[in-house]
């Protein structure tokens, strides 16, 4: 017993140093990652009946890397959405984004997305085919610090679908998000 406990304490001994030493070499860099929270709302027009409308959340991660006064954002969303006759859809959203970032810390922004359909439920037990969809999406925005090397994100999405796979017999898909998150700026080993 004595033995395990002494080997643990080395081995987490050896963890902080080896960890200290390489987090010392380590600097900040003007790079932001952020982890974003949100509400989304997706409506599918077709013509001549009622529009089939989604709503839900959704969860993203974005790396922006900062050009000043531009940053480009390089993200992966997830998105569960459920709608009407109990249709429940998952996605996930790999985008890019040009922000144009003011002094007071507002940015404007396009970029385009990717959406792949993971999961299908709906009442009636139907299955769709899971296709991949490019959508274009505007963004408008405000990023704040709160303390050194974290950010506050308020952000809000518009987008089209372009493609129309998953919808081939719509008209039209677009969607509305706002989200929220905290960001931090990145690091760099300088190698």
């Amino acid at each position: 017993m004595k033995t395990k406990i002494t080997t643990l304490l080395g081995g987490l001994t050896m963890l902080v140093a080896l960890s200290t030493t390489a987090f010392a070499q380590t600097e900040m860099t003007d790079d932001v990652v952020f982890v974003k929270l949100g509400y989304t709302k997706t409506t599918v027009t077709y013509d001549g009946t009622d529009d089939f409308d989604l709503s839900g959340v959704g969860i993203q991660g974005e790396y922006n890397i900062n050009i000043s006064p531009m940053i480009v954002g390089v993200g992966m969303e997830y998105q569960y959405v459920t709608g009407d006759y109990e249709t429940k859809i998952s996605f996930l959203n790999p985008m890019v984004t040009a922000k144009f970032m003011t002094a007071g810390g507002f940015y404007a922004g396009a970029g385009l997305s990717g959406r792949y359909m993971l999961s299908y439920e709906d009442k009636y037990g139907n299955d769709e085919d899971k296709k991949f969809d490019l959508w274009v999406q505007g963004t408008l925005g405000f990023m704040m610090p709160i303390d050194e090397g974290v950010y506050f994100d308020l952000e809000g999405k518009f987008g089209y679908n372009l493609t129309k796979n998953q919808y081939d017999k719509a008209d039209s898909a677009y969607d509305l998000s706002v989200y929220a998150g905290i960001g931090f700026r990145a690091f760099s080993t300088g190698l």
